[in-house]
């Protein structure tokens, strides 16, 4: 199960890395208008790997999680995984947002950006966490 977990969470975190790449070619000017609000992203590269290491590590745990509750998860397959990915959203995501929207000066069509972009990104990364485990049972 331990290996499940990290082996899904990893592809489950560069599928999350290329839905917030493509994202982020959108958005990217919507950040320029606020630069107060933002670290310093130069170099860019450090910025990127430290980036991308976070959300690897985040899928590692959304897939070491999974394979704790897969059980209880209605579905098979894809189906189960696509529910355990709109959980991941609607219990991390949604409430982080709707604090930030509330509490901090980020420009509301961001916070609805990465709302969307995660609404993405989840359920996805929750169907390949799921196809991987079946895979590696």
């Amino acid at each position: 199960m331990i290996k499940q977990g990290f082996v899904s969470g990893f592809v489950a975190g560069i599928v999350m890395i290329i839905i917030g790449a493509v994202s982020g070619a959108f958005t990217g000017p919507l950040y320029a208008e606020t630069p107060q609000l933002w670290k310093p992203m130069e170099p860019l590269t450090n910025w990127l790997v430290g980036m991308w290491i976070i959300t690897i590590i985040i899928g590692i745990i959304f897939g070491l999680v999974y394979g704790r509750i897969q059980h209880g998860i209605p579905g098979q397959g894809a189906k189960k995984g696509l529910y355990y990915g709109l959980i991941l959203w609607l219990v991390g995501m949604v409430p982080g947002m709707m604090i930030t929207l509330h509490t901090m000066a980020v420009p509301n069509i961001l916070v609805a950006a990465w709302t969307i972009q995660n609404l993405v990104a989840y359920p996805l990364a929750g169907i390949t966490i799921s196809k991987i485990y079946e895979k590696l049972a």
